[in-house]
C-alpha cells in the first residue's frame, strides 16, 4: 500500500489541483491519514463517507481549502437501466 499512495500523492502533486475526489479508500484502515500526513500535508482540510459495499470502501475529498460542508448520497438507490422499466434503442 506504501508504493501506491506514494505514486497517487505524486500524481496528484504533479497536477497542482486545490481539490481532489478520491474513490475506493479503505475506511478499515486510515489510508486518507497517511496519505495526507506522509505525502500531501498541502492538503490539510478532507472529508471521507462511507461507501455502500461490503468491501468497506469509500469516497474522500483533499482540499488546500477549508471545506464548508458535504454529504453523502450513499443512501440513495437508482433503478437500474436493464430491469424493469427500462427501455432499450
Amino acid at each position: 500500500a506504501g508504493r501506491r499512495l506514494e505514486f497517487v500523492a505524486r500524481t496528484i502533486g504533479l497536477s497542482q489541483c486545490q481539490l481532489v475526489c478520491l474513490q475506493e479508500v479503505s475506511q478499515r484502515e486510515p489510508v486518507l491519514q497517511r496519505l495526507q500526513e506522509q505525502y500531501l500535508p498541502e492538503f490539510v482540510h478532507s472529508v471521507q463517507w462511507p461507501g455502500n459495499d461490503s468491501r468497506g470502501m469509500g469516497l474522500a475529498l483533499l482540499s488546500r481549502w477549508p471545506l464548508h460542508s458535504s454529504k453523502s448520497h450513499a443512501d440513495l438507490r437508482f433503478p437500474h437501466p436493464t430491469r424493469h422499466g427500462a427501455t432499450s434503442m
